[in-house]
């Protein structure tokens, strides 16, 4: 029973003392959009807000914006994944966040959105 309640207090205590990232936003730069540093991409956090609400991004084809944002992390029907953040305890996602581009059928933009 000990053993059960110290685990339980080393996983709250290390999700308690993970401190979120303060993130400035700045303008879109494929070259930073596209590094990836392990799992993680270190700069899509700061370019969030210019990749969501862009009228120029949204005005482009889904094969421009393949071009642009590069290969999703994610594809499913009409709607493409990109990976912003992703917290983790250990092997466990806590918290993950996504740009989400749905296409219409003739491969324009119907919408771009942050899931999380």
């Amino acid at each position: 029973m000990k053993k059960q309640w110290f685990i339980y207090l080393i996983i709250c205590l290390v999700w308690a003392c993970q401190i979120e990232k303060e993130t400035t936003q700045t303008a879109f730069d494929q070259e930073k959009w596209l590094t990836k540093e392990g799992t993680s991409y270190p700069y899509r956090a700061q370019m969030v807000d210019s990749v969501v609400y862009n009228d120029t991004i949204r005005s482009l084809s889904k094969q421009q914006i393949l071009q642009i944002l590069g290969q999703p992390d994610k594809r499913e029907d009409n709607h493409i994944y990109y990976l912003i953040s992703q917290s983790r305890i250990a092997s466990w996602p806590l918290h993950t966040t996504f740009v989400v581009v749905k296409f219409t059928t003739a491969d324009t933009v119907e919408w771009i959105k942050i899931h999380e």
